[in-house]
Parts: structure tokens; sequence; C-alpha cells
């Protein structure tokens, strides 16, 4: 398998610019000079000066998993390539030197693949073992939350990557965390990261991924150049993955639950019904019914903080204490944790446990409690509802519900059809502006509430929220009973609707939940026009 990234490795420092396509995941079996009578094949590298893959293009679309380079002047070329979904990459190399130079890192890392492909037939130890007597380096096989699962070390380099339990003294733990830090925040292409030569050394830390999921690192160093070092990481990583996908039992008990996670919540998953099948074959099985723990770290407004690795490591680590019976899994920016119940309706205590919020509250994140499912495939669509809707639910949040950092989906799912509804909008009609959907009531009301500096919408909000209880509404409000009527009487004077009708209270509880959601969440002024002159009556 060669991968685009192996490509520009080989290139070394003459690439100019990388339009990366609709896929960068695709892999590349051959490499052809571009001529009028060449016909397009899937998979393939195309070469040529910038006028002939422009002429290439204008005959029609590539089959799937094409890229181009781009040999001199590409005038003409990148004004179309962005529309068929290809990668474009522009060098500064001649059209025969860039051919060559592509060829030869094309059969080099075949070579490479093919022959630990090979090795990879007999276990993992075999495989690092001969990346190591390939390549000449040392490497270190770890999971996504960093614990070992295999090394393979040349003679005299034992500590050189070294954990802390392993040899406190070593300072690899240190180039491990450089590195990780380099990798959440490079945005370069491929993420692959170096460090400077430390006694003669090269460190790299390479991301094992599955669709943009990482399911491990390999952790290595060497003498030899940081290029080749790069491409050599890439190739080990290509033939790794599988290995690490199917042999789960020598992983351990976490990691096993660890990679079924990123494997069933990323972007293309296995056949889920498979992995359904290896979830209940865990030591720690879950019962019949699945809900999702999503927990993120969050500002007080909802914006995601910086997803730096060390603080996500000792988040995971003690959420992984405090739920010592259920799953628990570290994931790019969020940790995740399967809870499961035997009956469906069973009562949701973590949102109110006082322990779980202080650990929360350490690490300034925020958690989500999803709905049931009994299946895989809920539990993935219930996962990712989550993941969207916390930020914008803990900007939501209205002032008696400021003090808690573990929501529940079914609270704020209104918000997420919002969501849906924001992102339906703009794909088919072209404005992103929902508040189409309000009620005309709602936005007159909004109107007066601007102009007045008063509280109509949440007083109407609370009070349809409450079946239309007057003292409920009071006690939430803080509000004397007086003061609500009076409120109530004014909100009825200005819309003059029945409210009476359980459609015209729905439609007005979901406008007062558009609004707000724009507010609060988008942090946008709905933009409304002034209110009518019979309507300035205080």
């Amino acid at each position: 398998m060669v991968t685009l990234a192996m490509l520009l490795n080989g290139l070394h420092a003459r690439i100019g610019q990388v339009y990366p396509g609709s896929d960068e995941h695709h892999t590349y079996q051959g490499i052809y000079l571009v001529d009028e009578h060449i016909v397009c094949e899937p998979g393939m590298v195309y070469v040529g000066d910038g006028e002939s893959l422009y002429r290439l293009l204008l005959r029609g679309p590539l089959p799937q998993g094409c890229a181009l380079f781009a040999a001199g002047d590409p005038k003409g070329l990148l004004a179309n390539a962005p529309r068929q979904g290809v990668p474009v990459v522009v060098t500064t190399l001649d059209l025969i030197p860039l051919y060559n130079t592509l060829f030869r890192t094309l059969s080099q890392c075949y070579g490479w693949h093919s022959h630990l492909q090979a090795e990879s037939q007999h276990s993992l130890r075999n495989l690092l073992l001969a990346a190591t007597r390939e390549f000449d380096f040392s490497v270190r096989l770890l999971s996504a939350g960093l614990q070992h699962m295999g090394q393979s070390v040349l003679e005299g380099e034992d500590d050189l990557l070294a954990l802390p339990q392993e040899n406190p003294d070593r300072n690899s733990q240190a180039q491990l965390e450089q590195l990780l830090h380099q990798l959440q925040n490079d945005p370069s292409f491929p993420s692959i990261v170096t460090t400077p030569r430390v006694d003669g050394y090269i460190y790299a830390l390479a991301p094992v991924q599955q669709r943009g999921t990482v399911l491990g690192y390999l952790f290595a160093c060497s003498r030899g150049r940081n290029s080749l070092l790069h491409n050599m990481l890439l190739v080990l990583a290509e033939a790794v993955k599988e290995l690490m996908l199917q042999a789960q039992a020598e992983t351990g008990e976490a990691d096993s639950f660890q990679l079924l996670a990123v494997n069933f919540l990323g972007d293309a998953p296995e056949d889920l019904d498979t992995l359904d099948l290896r979830l209940r074959q865990l030591a720690k099985r879950p019962k019949r019914f699945l809900r999702s723990l999503v927990i993120r770290q969050l500002s007080d407004d909802g914006h995601p903080l910086p997803a730096l690795p060390k603080a996500l490591r000792a988040l995971y680590g003690e959420v992984k204490q405090m739920f010592p019976c259920d799953n628990v899994a570290m994931l790019p920016d969020c940790v995740y944790v399967m809870l499961s119940d035997t009956v469906p309706n069973a009562p949701i205590t973590v949102t109110h446990n006082q322990d779980f919020h202080a650990l929360l509250e350490r690490h300034h994140a925020y958690a989500m409690v999803t709905n049931p499912s009994q299946w895989l495939r809920g539990v993935r669509v219930l996962y990712r509802q989550a993941y969207q809707l916390l930020p914008a639910a803990v900007a939501i949040r209205y002032q008696k519900e400021k003090e808690r950092r573990c929501l529940r989906f079914d609270r704020y799912a209104p918000y997420y059809a919002i969501h849906l509804c924001e992102q339906a909008s703009r794909k088919a009609m072209g404005v992103n502006d929902i508040l189409y959907l309000c009620h005309a009531s709602v936005l007159t009301v909004t109107r007066y509430d601007r102009a007045f500096n008063s509280n109509l919408r949440d007083v109407l909000f609370t009070y349809l929220m409450n079946d239309r209880s007057i003292s409920e509404t009071s006690r939430q409000m803080f509000m004397h009973r007086n003061t609500t009527i009076y409120k109530l009487n004014k909100i009825q004077e200005l819309i003059g609707d029945d409210l009476t009708n359980p459609y015209t209270r729905h439609h007005m509880v979901f406008s007062c939940m558009i609004i707000r959601y724009v507010e609060e969440y988008l942090h946008r002024t709905v933009d409304l026009p002034p209110l009518e002159n019979n309507l300035l009556r205080k």
C-alpha cells in the first residue's frame, strides 16, 4: 500500500503546494506519464506538466483514487482540479526527474510493504522485528491510551524509548510528550512528526489511523535521515494497522475496548454486527441496553478547549478509575464511557454524582449521557449526536442549570434538531437563517423585549414548558405571582394567539429554542424589523 503521504515524503523539499482531494486515504498502484492517448485507471498517479494535466481534466472525471503531480507551470490546472476532487501536488522538479523520483519511492515502499506483510502473517512481534532489521531503527508500538503493545529495539538502545514506569531517569518521555503536542497542533499533511537530533538520534511519532481515527502510535528513534524515517514509519503504520484491529486479545482488556471503540465510532466502521459480537465478548461484558457518556473539555460558553494530549490522558485516567465496571476509551478529543443496564428505563444517576461533577470541574470538562440503545448502530448514532450537541447545550443552559456539568441528551434533543435544520437550510436553500421556522408571535415578543429590555419571551417559554402553570412559572422565574400574571397579560395583548391550542404551543416552544440557539450558541444577533406603532405601548 502506497499512500499520498509516502509519495510526498519521497519528494522531500521539492513540493510547491498540495491541494488535497475529497478523500486522502486512497492507495496507489502505479504511475503514468500523461499524453493525449492515455486511458485513465483507478488508483493511479498521473504525472505531467500543467498543460497536459489540464487537458486530461477537460476530458471528463477521473476514476476514483487518482492523484495528479504537476511539473512546471500549473496554470489552468488548479482552477479545474478541485472540481474533480482529486489531490493535486505542484512540484519544482522537471517532468522526467519528477517521474523517476515518484517511481523510485513507489517501488521502494511497495518492496518494504510486501516484506512486512509476509512477516505480519506470523505475529505483531515478528512484524516489529522485521521492521527493525529492514529499516535499522528502534520502534515501540503504543495504544491510543499510550499503553505498551510491542517493540523491537536495536542493541544498546533499550532505554531510548522507555516509558516512565520502566525507566524514570530517561528523557524519552519528554520526547514523546513533545511529539504528541506537535502532532496535535501541526496542521500539515501528512501527520507525522520528528524532533531535532538529540544525542545523535532523531525521535519520531506516527499515528496508526483507520480513516482519521487514531488506533495507536509508532514511537521510534533512528540515526538515519529524517525523510527516510518518515516513509519507513508510514509503511510500517499501514502494515501494523490490520494486526491492531485483528489481534485485540494480545493488547489487554482496556485496549481491546479502545480498538473496538475507535472502530465503531469512526468514520468508516467494519461490519457493525461483527463488532457487536466482539463487544459482547469483552471481559467487562456490557448489559443489554447501552448508553454513551461523552466527555469533552469545553469552556463555560461551550467553546472546545485545545485538545492537549497530556491533559486528555489525565482526564481519561481519572474517568477509568471512577467507572471501574464500565468500558472506557480515549478518542482524539474526548473520553468515551459505555454505560449499560438490563432495562431501558433505569435511573440515570451519573448526572447527580458529586464526585463526577468535581472531576469534570477539575479538568474543565462537560459530559452528556445519551438515550439507551440495544444495537451498536444506535450507539454510534447517539454518540455522534451527543458529541455535536454538547458544546451547544453548555452554551444554551438556563441560569438554573449553570451549575450542571453532566447533561442529558433528551433534555437538549430539540436543539440538535435545530442544528440539523440549520445545516439542511444552508444546503437546500443557500441560507442559514433558521428564523424562518419561528412562530410570528415569538418574533413579536422578541422585538418587544429588545425595545423595552424585558424578559417576556423567557416568561412565555417557562409558562408553556410548565403546562401553563402560573405558580410554577413564578417559582422558576423568581417572580411574584401578580408580576407573572401582568406579564402573561402583556404577552397575550401583543400576540393575540390562542394558547389552548397544543399545536400553537408546541410551535412557540420550538421557536423560543431556535432564537436561544442563534443568540447563545451561534452568537448572532437576531435581525428583526422594528415593532409596529400599535405595539409600542408598554
